[in-house]
């Protein structure tokens, strides 16, 4: 039996016209599942950025309010401090553990400096150690540093690390 070369054709041209348009769409599909995992990761990248730029920003707003009430020498309201509270733990979320534990160590001055216990159960020794060191300082013609604004200092640049790097990652 002999073959016809036109009949060949037409079987070929019958088996590329079924599996052509299929190869067609299984490889636009997956172009469109890339690009909608791309989309995901931008939308994604955009939130996250977002979110943690929301809460360095209510955190240094927050410690501001609060801080000023340090220099006036007065107690904040009940609102003042819970805002400040909900900045500082927000924050943590983002933080690695020596980060977080910086921001812990502020909050746990502010509370002091509005007259609240240390929570973390440090007895009265480091307090007078620290009136000791300041008692020192202060007799040598110095002034001491006043630690919760030093720590404050160090939150405000640990936030902006992470904003930066944030950034990096989002260009």
């Amino acid at each position: 039996m002999k073959v016809d070369s036109t009949l060949t054709f037409a079987l070929i041209l019958s088996v590329c016209a079924i599996f052509v348009p299929t190869i067609g769409s299984y490889i636009s599909k997956r172009f469109d599942l890339k690009m909608k995992e791309l989309e995901f990761k931008k939308d994604l990248s955009v939130n996250n950025y977002s979110t943690v730029l929301t809460a360095f920003q209510e955190f240094t707003v927050a410690s501001g309010a609060v801080l000023s009430r340090i220099d006036l020498k007065e107690m904040p309201s009940r609102n003042e401090l819970q805002t400040f509270e909900s900045a500082c733990l927000k924050c943590l979320l983002f933080l690695d553990e020596e980060d977080r534990n910086q921001f812990q160590k502020f909050r746990v001055l502010v509370k002091i400096k509005f007259g609240h216990t240390d929570p973390r159960g440090t007895g009265p020794y480091l307090f007078h150690m620290d009136f000791i060191q300041s008692a020192m300082l202060k007799s040598l013609g110095g002034t001491p540093p006043d630690a919760t604004y030093s720590a404050f200092n160090r939150c405000v640049s640990i936030a902006h690390r992470h904003i930066g790097e944030l950034l990096t990652q989002k260009l």
